[in-house]
């Protein structure tokens, strides 16, 4: 890859990046080479995993999240907006599991909330409607893109799959 410009403080954080952690395919995570701190010995897993599932690491005195230092050390450039896990998990930070995505791409690419009592985006029930209680109802880029009913759970699911296959997105 062909170097580019980088200003000062970038230029030390990417040589210290380098020269410093490496990737352990086996093992699919992160590891120290050389000592960056008293505490931190070589081969120790870089980072510690915070409650919302990122890994934080501390770098020449800052706090980082994982994602971004191993997006800018493979691309020697900040991302523009938001890194995005492919896969869905914020602790796999193998760089092909890595993508520079807008905000607004990287929430349709979310998984089923936590609070999600069927496990699918995107598809509720509606108790008043005894008929087609099922609704599918998606935006994507401020736009409906469906909006409708359906009488069985599997019918308003698989129509929700569609659309988010359509849109080029992940669904769980």
């Amino acid at each position: 890859m062909a170097r580019k410009f980088l200003s000062q403080p970038d230029e030390e954080l990417y040589n210290f990046l380098h020269n410093h952690i490496y990737y352990c395919e086996e093992f699919k995570d992160w590891y120290w080479k050389k000592r960056p701190t008293r505490e931190t010995y070589i081969d120790d897993v870089v980072g510690y995993k915070a409650e919302s599932g990122y890994i934080y690491v501390r770098v020449l005195g800052k706090l980082y999240t994982l994602h971004r230092l191993i997006w800018f050390m493979h691309n020697m450039t900040w991302p523009v907006d938001c890194i995005d896990h492919i896969d869905g998990r914020r602790d796999n930070n193998c760089i092909d599991n890595l993508r520079d995505v807008t905000r607004a791409e990287n929430n349709a690419n979310r998984v089923a909330d936590h609070n999600n009592s069927n496990g699918h985006r995107g598809v509720t029930f509606v108790k008043k409607n005894k008929t087609n209680p099922w609704q599918v109802r998606i935006v994507h880029k401020n736009s409906v893109v469906i909006s409708e009913k359906f009488s069985s759970y599997e019918l308003a699911v698989e129509a929700a799959q569609k659309v988010y296959e359509s849109l080029g997105l992940r669904y769980e």
